[in-house]
């Protein structure tokens, strides 16, 4: 029979020593990974806020008197016609607050204010930063879990073992979507994980309120956890239904004999009289400041959508969201960080739309284990009770989170949480029910279940908005270049190469003004298409597209329909990440410049593309040719005429490394808007005291100018240029200094050569800025820098604050 007490056998010298080594490993780790999560760069956890985060804006307001935030309206904002349009409000920059009566209020839950962020403040004179707060809440209800599946194991499954006990562990600290809500530690995370942490610390006080003594006490603290849950986040409201299953289904207090009654009103009241008084705490404080007891700001937000005009619940969402939250399983990569986006329908109407939520069944599979605690609490009958509790308000949460108008993985961690657990439970319970090889086999296939759900969670995290690949760069490709070594040693072996594709084709006939996809790569709104426009029956426009941001395109060429014609292309998607080993032992500058460089040639005729681009990161080994995923058909579903053949070309980099480093920079950019009067870098080279920097001077909104800073002399300023901020414009530098004698091509007449090193070129789309003969610094190749002021120079700022989108050396000629 199951045991309901402690194991009368306990573990002792170094068994028990074993044990706590394990248990603590696995608890360090977790918590180890969690910090990294939210602060890769280690140091930044540390460091403290300086007032303005919204919550410690909210703290301030408390302290103040008053139950705004601590900020100053705009006084444009007030005199909008219409303050909850986006497209009016976007100017003033207080994003996701409530605009309500000429103030601004939070409307997220105010128990992470009131429970560490004043209490911090109050008592270090400091302000608590939002990743701080982070850390602590997911850090404490990891613990708390964790504690509490330990109990739960010693008292009912003595024999489940040190691996299956770490292992509950494991799933508590990295099967439940935390892992990847860490990865971004804003404010929206602060109310997810306070709610989190409190509503963990609520299962503990359910627990010891069915197997301790002073069960009204860890009842009334169960009640109040889940009250400051909903203060938290108002989603757990219906979920403190499950604070009355102990009033019902668990054993009273101890009491003389005829007095059950009372003793169950005690209960009743020990559940609910907490949690009820902090609800209406939160009725009187929506009261004050929204007028209605039952409004807590969303209504009144300021985001990207007009709230007032929308409807933030409704039933009509809740088919679309369990596809979201069950069943859709994530897109698997060929390359770090393995894990993509999953395949989603279109929303229906109203829907916000999704933010990378994963189906917890394909992806995070454990939790299936949660119908197993039914078998494990069969013969235990006052696990039942707690098992219910934890199901019936993760349940009644998830509701709530279903019918709401956006879905994303950060929601999951309301609701996941507490079926992981029960998936502990059914763990530990399940192998009980076999014996011998079956219970091996058993065991084997929940581990499974677990380590899939585990490393899902991990890669997840990594992959996470491309967040830290853009975050902490240098980072992710040490963990890209780790984790792609296995995949490059099987290409080594199976003999698998990279390189430019070419394509043979014969046209259709008889399409024009139909576009039809050539070759595409990635997947569905992060994919990269090459792709032909028939513009007449005897021309072709050839075009990329990197989906969201257009792309280059030619001008209409003449074509023969009636013979084939060979279409060569070369970019980044067609090889491994740039991280990947395939790349070692390749110049960092010649990586560089490939990597936002794209060629196309048709024939055997001069390239017909040859700029900058942006470009997706690489999906598979090998692109799609002709026609893509059923997600990938923006520009037609498929090429109908003839692909003659498919064949890869050997890269030549000892080519690519010569142009990298020698001729004009050509800069594929955006201007930024709104700097009017200020000056910034474009190129620079050389050092300190012997270098050169392009900058160029903002005159106003739509035009500026551009000046040569020789170090210790100046240099020529150019008359005012016409520019498009945010638009996508292609700027090309030919300085002196890119032209040292020692590095000359042999290809390169000296003269040329010599000519070249003593004058200053600069096109913008085509148009001559500059074509001045002007002296520069000798400077190596690798002191040429784009967008930032290396040398230090005080006639601009450090950075360029538009957009490089990528740059290349052109051909010498």
């Amino acid at each position: 029979m199951p045991r309901e007490r402690p194991d009368p056998h306990p573990l002792t010298g170094r068994s028990a020593l074993l044990r706590v080594s394990v248990l603590t490993l696995s608890l360090c780790a977790a918590v180890a990974f969690y910090a990294w999560a939210i602060s890769p760069e280690g140091p930044s956890l540390a460091k403290f806020d300086d007032g303005t985060g919204y919550y410690n804006l909210l703290i301030r307001g408390f302290r103040s008197g008053h139950l705004s935030l601590q900020a100053e309206v705009p006084p444009g904002l007030l005199k909008l016609k219409d303050p909850y349009d986006p497209a009016q409000n976007a100017q003033f920059g207080m994003h996701d607050v409530s605009f309500y009566k000429g103030k601004f209020y939070l409307y997220f839950g105010a128990a992470p204010a009131l429970v560490l962020y004043w209490p911090v403040a109050a008592l270090s004179g400091r302000y608590l930063d939002d990743r701080q707060a982070i850390f602590l809440f997911s850090t404490a209800a990891f613990l708390a879990g964790s504690y509490l599946l330990i109990q739960i194991r010693r008292r009912y499954f003595p024999g489940a073992g040190l691996a299956a006990e770490a292992g509950g562990i494991v799933a508590m600290g990295f099967a439940n979507m935390v892992p990847v809500l860490l990865r971004r530690p804003q404010f929206y995370e602060v109310a997810i994980t306070a709610a989190f942490a409190f509503f963990i610390l609520s299962l503990v006080g359910l627990y010891q309120s069915l197997h301790r003594e002073r069960r009204l006490g860890w009842l009334a603290f169960a009640s109040l956890c889940y009250g400051l849950a909903i203060a938290s986040r108002p989603t757990y409201l219906f979920g403190a239904a499950a604070l009355l299953v102990p009033v019902v289904l668990g054993p009273a207090p101890e009491t003389r004999p005829g007095r059950g009654g009372p003793a169950r009103l005690a209960l009743a009241c020990a559940a609910l009289v907490p949690v009820g008084l902090v609800v209406a705490g939160i009725m009187a404080y929506n009261e004050l400041r929204f007028d209605n007891p039952f409004e807590f700001g969303v209504t009144w937000a300021l985001s990207g959508f007009n709230e007032t005009k929308i409807t933030q619940f409704s039933p009509s969402y809740v088919w679309y969201n369990c596809r979201a939250y069950l069943f859709a399983p994530a897109n698997l990569s060929a390359y770090f960080p393995f894990v993509r986006v999953v395949s989603l329908p279109p929303t229906p109407a109203g829907h916000y739309g999704v933010e990378d939520p994963y189906g917890i069944l394909p992806n995070m599979p454990f939790a299936a284990l949660a119908l197993a605690a039914v078998l494990a609490c069969a013969s235990r009958p006052r696990l039942r009770p707690f098992a219910l509790a934890a199901a019936l308000s993760s349940f009644a949460v998830a509701c709530v989170i279903f019918t709401f108008q956006f879905a994303t993985n950060r929601y999951m961690v309301d609701f996941l949480p507490g079926f992981i657990i029960l998936g502990v439970i059914g763990f530990w319970g399940v192998r009980e029910h076999f014996s011998g090889l079956g219970r091996r086999a058993v065991t084997a296939g929940c581990w499974v279940l677990l380590v899939w759900s585990a490393l899902f969670n991990v890669f997840a995290s990594f992959a996470h908005n491309e967040l830290l690949r853009v975050n902490d760069p240098a980072l992710f490709r040490r963990l890209e270049h780790a984790f792609n070594t296995p995949r490059y040693v099987c290409d080594r072996l199976v003999g698998r190469t990279y390189g430019p594709l070419e394509l043979t084709v014969r046209f259709p006939t008889d399409k024009k003004g139909k576009l039809e996809p050539l070759v595409i790569t990635g997947l569905e709104f992060l994919s990269d298409y090459l792709y032909v426009y028939y513009a007449s029956n005897d021309k072709i426009v050839i075009g990329f597209e990197h989906t969201g941001y257009g792309g280059p395109v030619t001008d209409a060429f003449p074509v023969d329909y009636s013979r084939p014609h060979r279409i060569t292309v070369d970019m980044p998607p067609l090889y491994p990440p740039v991280g990947d080993p395939y790349f070692d032992g390749i110049p960092p500058k010649v990586v560089e410049a490939f990597n936002t460089r794209l060629r196309v040639s048709f024939d055997d005729g001069p390239q017909i593309i040859d700029t900058a681009a942006r470009f997706h990161p690489p999906f598979a080994v090998r692109p799609s040719i002709g026609s893509g995923g059923a997600n990938q058909a923006a520009l037609g579903r498929r090429f109908t005429g003839e692909i003659l053949g498919v064949r890869r070309l050997s890269p030549d980099w000892t080519a690519m490394a010569k142009a990298a480093l020698t001729g004009p920079l050509v800069i594929v950019l955006e201007f930024p808007a709104g700097q009017a009067g200020v000056s910034e870098p474009i190129v620079s080279s050389g050092v300190t005291g012997r270098g050169d920097v392009l900058v160029v001077h903002y005159v106003d909104s739509n035009h500026v100018t551009f000046t040569l800073d020789h170090w210790g002399y100046g240099g020529p300023t150019s008359g005012p240029v016409e520019i498009k901020p945010g638009v996508q414009q292609t700027l090309v530098v030919s300085l002196g200094s890119f032209f040292p004698a020692s590095e000359r091509p042999s290809h390169a007449l000296a003269s040329r050569w010599s000519d070249a090193a003593g004058r200053l070129e600069v096109t913008l789309d085509n148009h001559k800025v500059f074509d001045v003969r002007t002296p520069s610094y000798d400077a190596p190749s690798e002191t040429v820098v784009v967008g930032r002021n290396q040398i230090g120079s005080t006639s601009c700022q450090n950075r360029f604050s538009g957009r490089i989108i990528g740059y290349f050396r052109g051909d010498f000629r």
